[in-house]
C-alpha cells in the first residue's frame, strides 16, 4: 500500500489527530501563555506547600483520613487528587510542574470533550465547540490549581461516562458519573442528559430518558445522605426552604449571566484597552452609568494600565489569524461538508438544510445540560462574573460552549452568499480576539497576584522578627493591591505564615496575619479592651476567629501603599489600644520555609 493511499485512507484519522494537536496548542496560549509567572493562591497557599513538604508515609495518612475521619465537603476524591498531584509535582520541579500538569488535565478534557461531539454530530462543528470550550468567559479559574485537580477531573469523569454510556457500557457510565459526585458534585445532574445523545427517538427516547433520570435522581440522594451523616456542614447549614429555592433560582440566573459572559467578556477588554471609551459613557449619560455600575464592568480596570501593550498585541492578532482562517474556510463549507458526510454508512445529512434537526436536538439538550449545570452549587452567587466563585459556572461549559457553537455554525449554513460569509467571519471573528484577549487578562491578573503576594511578604517578613506564640498581626486594608480574578492577601493570609517560616514545634498556637475588613474601626475592639477578630473586622476564615489580648496584637499599616509597624498607642471610635511594640533584642531570625523559597524571598529582602 503506498504512502498516499494510506493517507487518504486514514485522513479522518489524521485529520482528527491534526485538530486535537492544534486544540492542545491553543490551550496552552489562552490559558498557560505566561506559565512562568503563575503562583500560589487562596487555598493552593496551604494545600500545595503541605504536599511539598510531606513524606508518602504521611501522603498516605493525610489521603486515608479524607476517606475515614474528615471528609472535606464530602468530596474525598477532591482534596485528594490535590494532594497526589501537588506531591508528584514537588518531587520533579515545583510550581511550573503543577501548571504544566494542569495543563494535561484540561487538554484531557478538551480531547474528551472534541471527541464526544465528533462522534455525535461531524468534525467541524466539534472543532468549532471545542474552541469555545477553550475560550469559555464565565469560569475564571481553568488555571487555579485546586481547579485543575480538584474540579476539573470531575469533568473528566463526566466526559468519560458519556462516551462510555454511548458505547453501550452503562454499568461503567454510571460508576463514572457518580465519582463526580466525590470530587466535585456540580457536573453530576449534566449525565441526566445521556439518553439524548444517542439515536433513539420517540416513545423509546422517552422512556430511556425517563429510566435514567430515575437512577440518577437516586444516586444522588443517596449521596447526598450520606454526605449530610458525615456531616457536609455546607449542605447543613442551607436548612430548608432555602435548599428548594436557591436551586432553582439558580437554575434561572446561572445560564442567562453564562451566555452574557460571551458579550460581557470582549467589552470588559474594550474598558481595559481603552479606558477613556469608558469614562466618556460614564459621563454621557446617568442610565448609562448606572447600567455599567450594576453590571460591574467599571470594575477595577483603572488598576491594570499595565495590561493595555499587551492586550492590544493579543487583540489584534487574534483578530487577523481567526479572520483569515475563518474566512478561507466560509469560502469552502459546501465543499467541506459534502466531504465530511461522504463516508459509507454515514448518519449525517448531506446538506445545511438536512442537519438541522440534529442541531436542533442537540441545541434543546445543551440548553437542558446548561440549566443541570447550576442547582448543586448553592453556596455561591449564580450571578458571579469575577474571581474565585466563577467555579460556580464551571459545569455551564458543555451546555453553554455547545449553544453559542451552534449560533455560530448555523450562520454559516443560512448566509449563502460570499460576501455575506466574509462579513458575517468578520463579525466572529471580533468575537473570538474578544475572548482571546479576555483570557489574557485572567493570565496577567494570576501573575499579578503572586507578584503583590511576594511584594506583600518581602515587606512584611522584617517588620515581625520579634514574634511570638499566639501573637496576631493585623495588616489594615486601605493600601493593599486587590487583583481582579484571583485573590491575593485576603482570606487564607491567617494560614500562610507558618508555611513562610519554621516556628518552634512546641508553639500550641503559632503566629497568625489577618488582613482587617473595610470597616474594621467600628468593630475590632471589644469588651475589657480585647481584640475581636470575626467577620466583623477580618477577612479570614471562620476557624480562625478569635479574641486576643493587644499585648499580642503587632499592627501593620498599609495607608501610604508600604507596610509601617505601628509601635505607639492607637485610638479606634474613641478607645485607644497599645499595640505590641517591636523589641530588638526579641527579634530572631527564623528558618526559611516552603513558600519563603517558593516565593523566591532573599534573605537580605526579608530578615
Amino acid at each position: 500500500m503506498s504512502l498516499r493511499t494510506s493517507i487518504q485512507r486514514y485522513e479522518k484519522e489524521l485529520v482528527a489527530v491534526l485538530l486535537i494537536a492544534l486544540l492542545a496548542l491553543i490551550a496552552w496560549v489562552v490559558r498557560y501563555w505566561h506559565i512562568l509567572d503563575f503562583g500560589l493562591y487562596s487555598d493552593d497557599l496551604t494545600r500545595i506547600p503541605h504536599a511539598f513538604t510531606i513524606s508518602f508515609d504521611q501522603l498516605v495518612n493525610t489521603l486515608g483520613s479524607f476517606y475515614l475521619v474528615d471528609v472535606p465537603h464530602g468530596r474525598p476524591f477532591h482534596s485528594s487528587f490535590i494532594y497526589v498531584i501537588a506531591y508528584v509535582a514537588g518531587l520533579i520541579d515545583g510550581i511550573s510542574t503543577l501548571y504544566l500538569i494542569g495543563w494535561v488535565i484540561y487538554t484531557i478534557n478538551i480531547v474528551l470533550f472534541f471527541l464526544l461531539i465528533k462522534r455525535i454530530t461531524w468534525i467541524t462543528f466539534a472543532f468549532l465547540a471545542s474552541f469555545l470550550f477553550i475560550l469559555f468567559p464565565a469560569d475564571t479559574t481553568q488555571i487555579y490549581i485546586t481547579q485543575s485537580f480538584g474540579i476539573q477531573t470531575s469533568l473528566t469523569f463526566l466526559l468519560l461516562a458519556f462516551h462510555a454510556f454511548l458505547s453501550n457500557k452503562r454499568l461503567i457510565a454510571f460508576l463514572l458519573a457518580t465519582l463526580t459526585l466525590f470530587t466535585y458534585e456540580s457536573t453530576f445532574l449534566l449525565f441526566m442528559v445521556a439518553p439524548l445523545l444517542g439515536e433513539a427517538k420517540g416513545l423509546d427516547l422517552v422512556k430511556a430518558t425517563l429510566k435514567h433520570s430515575l437512577i440518577v435522581v437516586a444516586i444522588l440522594l443517596f449521596v447526598l445522605f450520606i454526605r449530610g451523616v458525615e456531616g457536609d456542614q455546607r449542605l447543613l447549614e442551607v436548612g430548608f426552604p432555602s435548599m428548594i429555592l436557591l436551586p432553582l433560582q439558580h437554575m434561572v440566573l446561572g445560564p442567562v449571566v453564562n451566555l452574557l459572559t460571551y458579550v460581557y467578556r470582549p467589552i470588559e477588554v474594550l474598558f481595559t484597552i481603552f479606558p477613556s471609551v469608558l469614562e466618556m459613557l460614564l459621563e454621557s449619560s446617568q442610565l448609562i452609568g448606572r447600567l455599567i455600575g450594576f453590571s460591574r464592568l467599571d470594575g477595577s480596570i483603572a488598576q491594570h494600565p499595565g495590561m493595555r501593550p499587551e492586550l492590544i498585541i493579543v487583540l489584534v492578532l487574534a483578530f487577523g489569524l481567526c479572520a483569515i482562517v475563518l474566512i478561507v474556510l466560509s469560502r469552502n463549507i459546501p465543499t467541506l461538508l459534502e466531504k465530511e458526510n461522504a463516508h459509507e454508512g454515514s448518519d449525517l445529512y448531506r446538506s445545511g438544510s438536512q442537519m438541522l434537526p440534529k442541531l436542533k436536538r442537540l441545541a434543546l439538550t445543551s440548553a437542558l445540560m446548561l440549566v443541570l449545570s447550576y442547582p448543586l452549587i448553592i453556596v455561591i452567587p449564580a450571578f458571579t462574573i469575577r474571581g474565585r466563585n466563577t467555579r460556580v459556572h464551571f459545569a455551564g461549559v458543555i451546555g453553554g460552549t455547545l449553544l453559542v457553537a451552534i449560533v455560530i455554525y448555523l450562520g454559516y449554513l443560512y448566509i449563502k452568499s460570499t460576501r455575506g460569509r466574509v462579513i458575517y467571519s468578520l463579525l466572529v471573528s471580533l468575537l473570538f480576539s474578544g475572548l482571546i484577549a479576555s483570557s489574557f487578562i485572567i493570565q496577567l491578573d494570576y501573575a499579578n497576584a503572586w507578584k503583590y503576594q511576594k511584594s506583600f511578604w518581602r515587606e512584611l517578613l522584617p517588620l515581625i522578627r520579634d514574634v511570638g506564640e499566639e501573637d496576631v498581626i493585623l495588616v489594615t486594608p486601605d493600601g493593599l493591591v486587590d487583583s481582579w480574578q484571583i485573590s491575593a492577601n485576603t482570606w487564607n493570609l491567617p494560614r500562610v505564615l507558618p508555611f513562610m517560616l519554621m516556628y518552634p514545634e512546641s508553639w500550641e498556637e503559632p503566629p497568625r496575619v489577618y488582613r482587617l475588613s473595610e470597616d474594621w474601626q467600628v468593630n475590632l475592639l471589644g469588651s475589657e479592651g480585647r481584640v475581636n477578630l470575626d467577620e466583623d473586622s477580618t477577612v479570614a476564615p471562620p476557624s480562625y476567629y478569635r479574641t486576643s489580648d493587644p499585648a499580642n496584637v503587632i499592627f501593620i499599616d498599609s495607608s501610604n501603599g508600604n507596610l509601617v509597624r505601628i509601635n505607639t498607642p492607637i485610638r479606634i471610635e474613641g478607645v485607644e489600644f497599645t499595640p505590641k511594640e517591636f523589641v530588638e533584642s526579641e527579634a530572631y531570625d527564623r528558618p526559611p520555609h516552603i513558600l519563603y523559597e517558593l516565593m523566591q524571598i532573599e534573605s537580605n529582602e526579608a530578615r
